[in-house]
Formats: C-alpha cells, structure tokens, sequence
C-alpha cells in the first residue's frame, strides 16, 4: 500500500505542478493588457454661421376673397377669386431671406416675398359689385391680385449652443395687397393682365409680428430649422390677423453651399374701416419651399 501511495504521488505531483506552478513558487511575469480599440473622434460641430442666405421659389396653394365696398358705404359683394373669377388655385412665388447673427444669441432676420396672380378674360358667373362698379352676370372680365411682404425682426436665442438654438423675435413686417377688377377691352385671351384697371385698390398695412424659431444640428451636415410668427391686432384703419409658420431641413453640401426644403404656410385677414375706401381682404397661401443656402 505504501509503494502505491508513493507511486501515485510520484505521478500526481509533476501534474500539480505544472498546471499551479505556484504551488511550486514559480512566478510567471505579468502579462501586459490587450490594446484598447482605437476611438471613433466624436464628430464636432462648428458654430452657427454668421450669415445665412436664401433663395428659391414657393410652389403654393393659395387662395384670395375680397369685398370691397362704395365710396358711399354701400356694401361690396365677397368675391371668391377662385371661384367667381376663374384663378388658378396654385402658383409660384420668388423669396429671399438673409440672417445676421449679430452675436452669440442676437440675430437679424429680413425676408422678401412677392406673388402675382391674373385671370384674363374670366366669365362672370354672377353680378358682383367691386367698389362703385357693378359687373353683370355673363360678362367678360381682366382682375388681378397681388401680395408684396417684406419682413424685418430681431430674434433672441435664450438657448443657443452649437447643435440646439431656441429663440424668440419681434419684428415689423409690411404687407401690401393690389387688387382690380375691370373690363375685358382687349378680346385677346391669354394676355397679361394690366395693373391700372378702371377698379382698382390697395391696402398697406404695417404690422408689428411677434413669434419664436427653432434650428437643430442634429449634424454637422443636416439642420433643421422652424418658427411661428402670429398676432390679432388693430392699427390705425385695420383691423386683422396675421399667421406665418414654416418647418423643413437643411443640408450641407460643401464650401458653404447647400439645399433646403420647408413647408411654408402664410394667412392674412384684413379689415379696413373709416376710410375712403373701406373692404376687406383675406388670403392664403402654403405649399413647399425649394432653395439653395449660402452661408459664411
């Protein structure tokens, strides 16, 4: 028994050994440990750029309704333009917009906009009345109606970082409505509507315009941007509401050139009293926006 005790632990221990050779008191020297995987840099973002410029067209839905009444108070019929005068219910708008980022958080915004809008020749398809003129159902018609908006405003960002900017503005913004209605003299269809009708009016309405805006960088290339400009005021003759409101994105192509589409959405409703000319007038017009951005 004692040879096979022995005989075992002649075999067992070499094993103990070798697989615990600290058992033995060997040291085996440290192992260094593996590489760590090299780090993708986190993509950094510049700061907003000092100035940006747009420019492109508005595809547009847009509608128009008038009424404008006698010089002496009679009351005019409501027009629908679309309707009644056979407009086209689309059209095609030119804009540009500039932003000065006057520092971290103060910026300057203006923005330029102009649609014009004819219908040669339409059919009357009832009698209307349009200021002093009355026009008798089955005659035949020249009217236009066209929108000029220049808007300037000055925008705080009370968060302005570089991927997020929050922000609230006041500004001034100048609309005029031209609109006339006259007799078909020409017998030419398809001609260019001239803007000195024998019915013609115009309202100027300068309005102070309140809202907030919103640019996110969710990176480096792609922004998106969106603001709500709106208020309900009387000043001086008017009396109306005024809404603007547009969201999209933005992309960088490179050199400080990019592309942009928002959707875009514009209403104004105005009421004028105590003057010569008295009426009222309400349009609207939304659809997407398409435009190249600079930007340095």
């Amino acid at each position: 028994m004692k040879q096979l005790i022995k005989g075992l632990i002649a075999v067992i221990l070499p094993l103990v050994l070798v697989a615990y050779p600290s058992v033995a008191g060997a040291q085996t020297p440290p192992q260094a440990p593996p590489p760590a995987p090299p780090q993708t840099p986190a993509r950094e973002l510049s700061p907003w750029p000092k100035v940006t410029i747009r420019s492109g067209a508005l595809l547009a839905d847009v509608s128009s309704d008038v009424r404008i009444d006698g010089t002496a108070g009679s009351t005019g019929t409501n027009i629908d333009f679309q309707d009644d005068l056979g407009f086209s219910n689309s059209a095609t708008a030119f804009f540009i917009e500039g932003v000065w980022r006057l520092s971290h958080r103060n910026r300057l915004l203006v923005t330029y906009e102009r649609v014009k809008r004819d219908s040669n020749r339409a059919l009357v398809e009832r009698t209307i009345t349009f200021g002093d003129t009355t026009f008798t159902a089955g005659g035949q018609i020249d009217a236009f109606f066209d929108t000029f908006y220049l808007a300037a405003d000055y925008g705080y960002a009370f968060v302005a970082n570089p991927t997020l900017e929050v922000g609230v503005s006041i500004g001034v913004t100048f609309l005029r409505i031209e609109t006339g209605i006259g007799l078909d003299l020409s017998g030419d269809a398809g001609e260019s509507v001239s803007r000195d009708l024998a019915d013609n009016t115009q309202f100027d309405v300068p309005v102070p315009l309140p809202g907030f805006f919103l640019g996110y960088r969710p990176h480096p290339r792609w922004t998106i941007i969106s603001g709500v400009r709106f208020i309900k005021a009387t000043i001086g003759d008017y009396t109306g509401s005024f809404l603007e409101a547009e969201a999209g994105g933005e992309f960088k192509i490179g050199g400080g050139f990019g592309a942009g589409l928002t959707y875009y959405f514009n209403k104004a409703v105005v009421d004028r009293e105590n003057s010569s000319i008295n009426g009222r007038m309400e349009y609207t017009f939304n659809g997407p926006q398409a435009y190249v951005v600079w930007s340095f």
